[in-house]
C-alpha cells in the first residue's frame, strides 16, 4: 500500500502493519504517488486532499495508469462534491481524516475485499447524486422529467444505445441472459416505447435536442 504524506505518520503505519498491510512508499506530492504507484503496484494508494500538485489529479492519474490499485481519498470532512470528485476520478472512496486508525484499517480491509470506502452520511446522497447524473447525460433531459430508471436499468440502456445483444449486456454486467431481458422489459415499460430499438431510437432523440416523447 502507499501513503502519502504528511497524514499518515509512523502510528498509523504501525497500526496498519499490526493488521498486514505494507507500507510500501510515503509521497509528498502528486508527481511522486503517481510514480511511486507506478513503480510499486500497491493495492491501495491512500491520498490526502491537501497534497501538492492536486489529490485529484494524483487519484485521476494512477486509476488509469495502474487500474488494479484502489485509491482512497482522505479529507479534513467529506462532502457530497468530495466524495463525487473522488469517484469520477477513479477512486473506491474518500474518508475523513478523524476516522480513527481501527475505523480506517476496517475500511482498507473492506477495500481489498471490493467495499467502497464511503461515510455513512454520505452514502445515500451519492447514490442519488450518481444516479441523477448517470440519467442527465445519458438521456440529456433534467431528472425530474425522465422515467425513474435504476442505475442497472441505466447501465442497461447504455449497451443497448451501443447496439449490444441480451448475451452482450449480461457479459459485460455479470449478469444472467434472463435478468437482462428482464432489465430491458423494465425499461421499455417505464420509458413507455413498445420495444428495445424503440428504446434506443428514444435516447437518440433526446442527445440531439428532440424532447417531445418525454415532454
Amino acid at each position: 500500500m502507499a501513503v502519502t504524506a504528511p497524514l499518515m505518520r509512523a502510528a498509523a503505519e504501525a497500526c496498519l502493519h499490526e493488521h498486514g498491510f505494507a507500507i510500501h512508499i510515503s509521497a509528498a506530492s502528486a508527481a511522486s504517488v503517481i510514480e511511486s504507484a507506478v513503480r510499486q503496484l500497491p493495492d491501495i494508494v491512500l491520498i490526502d486532499t491537501d497534497l501538492p500538485g492536486g489529490a485529484i489529479t494524483a487519484a485521476t492519474e494512477v486509476s488509469s495508469a495502474v487500474p488494479g490499485t484502489a485509491v482512497v481519498l482522505l479529507a479534513e470532512a467529506p462532502t457530497e462534491a468530495d466524495l463525487l470528485d473522488a469517484i469520477y476520478a477513479g477512486a473506491v472512496g474518500c474518508m475523513p481524516k478523524h476516522t480513527s486508525l481501527a475505523g480506517l484499517t476496517r475500511a482498507l480491509q473492506g477495500v481489498l475485499a471490493g467495499e467502497p470506502a464511503v461515510p455513512r452520511n454520505l452514502v445515500g446522497a451519492m447514490l442519488q447524486a450518481i444516479r441523477d447524473t448517470d440519467a442527465n447525460l445519458l438521456l440529456g433531459r433534467p431528472r425530474n422529467v425522465i422515467p425513474d430508471l435504476t442505475l442497472r436499468e441505466l447501465e442497461v440502456l447504455r449497451l443497448l444505445a451501443r447496439g449490444s445483444s441480451t448475451g452482450d449486456i449480461a457479459r459485460a454486467l455479470s449478469i444472467s441472459p434472463v435478468t437482462a431481458r428482464r432489465h430491458c422489459a423494465g425499461i421499455c415499460r417505464k420509458l413507455k416505447v413498445r420495444d428495445r430499438a424503440a428504446a434506443v431510437q428514444l435516447v437518440e432523440r433526446s442527445r440531439t435536442g428532440l424532447y417531445s416523447h418525454l415532454s
